[in-house]
């Protein structure tokens, strides 16, 4: 039996190392999960934070802008059907839109997010948990709900001070691991 918890937590070290990549891409730093739709992302940032389970569902792309953080279980959808009547049934794909997602830099998005394509996350944004973003967040809203509604703002002045003194979370976090 204490072979067995012995084995276990072994395993449970291993999957933490190879969970993730540390990349370097270009000047980019990003921390990425093994499966990741590369294919499909269009990093502009130097230093990106994603977790586990980042999907992309549909033909669009992402992009992503600097210092931006991703909690687990990210989906965009890029692709979105319409239901014609002139159409198939239960939808007819060859009317399918196709949009990207943007992403702008200082962006936080919680856990569990769902965003439509065609819509803007604007810079310093916060996304909280669980949201199904369907339009533009402002830049610097803090939203959250089904659908995401802007909660509050975060402070100007205060943000942009941050920003000037590049007080940013993620090149300062790579900084003190040796990635930088």
């Amino acid at each position: 039996m204490g072979d067995n918890n012995i084995m276990i937590h072994y395993i449970e070290k291993l999957k933490l190392r190879i969970k993730y990549h540390v990349l370097k891409i270009n000047r980019n730093k990003v921390r990425v999960p093994m499966y990741f739709p590369f294919d499909k992302v269009n990093f502009k940032g130097e230093f990106l934070h994603i977790e586990a389970y980042f999907r992309i569902l549909g033909n669009g792309k992402i992009v992503i802008e600097n210092n931006c953080i991703f909690a687990e279980k990210f989906t965009a959808i890029t692709t979105l059907h319409q239901v014609n009547d002139n159409g198939m049934l239960p939808y007819n794909s060859k009317d399918d839109i196709v949009k990207n997602v943007n992403i702008q830099r200082n962006v936080w998005i919680g856990a569990n997010v769902t965003i439509f394509g065609g819509v803007t996350v604007g810079e310093g944004a916060v996304i909280g948990a669980n949201c199904l973003v369907t339009h533009d967040v402002p830049a610097r809203a803090v939203v959250g709900g089904v659908p995401a509604h802007i909660i509050r703002y975060r402070d100007k002045a205060k943000y942009d001070k941050q920003n000037k003194a590049d007080n940013l979370y993620l090149p300062s976090k790579y900084k003190q691991i040796g990635h930088v």
